[in-house]
């Protein structure tokens, strides 16, 4: 529901069909509490994602998956970072960016947690019926040449 919100404010405009909810763990971060950090870390960063509620999304300085995240920290000339996401960030942050400085939000997220690889694996291997979704040629093959792309670029 909130990243859709978020979309919208995007301008992206397209039919979503979706479960009706939001995630847990980012209904927990306030607002009051980005005005907390603002106020006791002068010129720090704010990241959330977009899954994090309008008022939130509405104090950051940067809302993005957690690949645009890293990606924005890579670019960004400022030196210190508050990241509201699950837990886990903040460390491989820290990890490649030594020179910087993060902080952030640590909630752990069951559902996250409760994916392995065996019941990825299973999932694709034998799928349910409600989970198998049918794309038409042309844009398999679009997204095709995108995946071989990333591929590409790993190498």
């Amino acid at each position: 529901e909130n990243v859709i919100k978020h979309l919208e404010t995007q301008g992206v405009n397209k039919d979503f069909q979706l479960w009706d909810g939001t995630c847990y763990v980012h209904e927990e971060y306030q607002p009051e509490s980005i005005d907390q950090v603002r106020r006791n870390f002068e010129g720090v960063e704010i990241l959330v994602h977009p899954e994090c509620s309008s008022a939130v999304v509405g104090k950051a300085d940067y809302v993005g998956s957690t690949s645009q995240m890293l990606n924005h920290v890579r670019e960004s000339k400022r030196d210190s970072f508050f990241l509201l996401t699950e837990c886990g960030l903040t460390g491989v942050l820290q990890s490649e960016f030594p020179e910087k400085t993060f902080a952030g939000s640590c909630t752990l997220c069951k559902y996250m947690k409760s994916n392995s690889l065996e019941d990825i694996l299973n999932v694709l291997e034998n799928p349910s019926a409600h989970s198998i979704i049918e794309i038409d040629p042309e844009t398999q093959s679009r997204a095709l040449h995108c995946v071989n792309q990333m591929f590409r670029y790993t190498d």
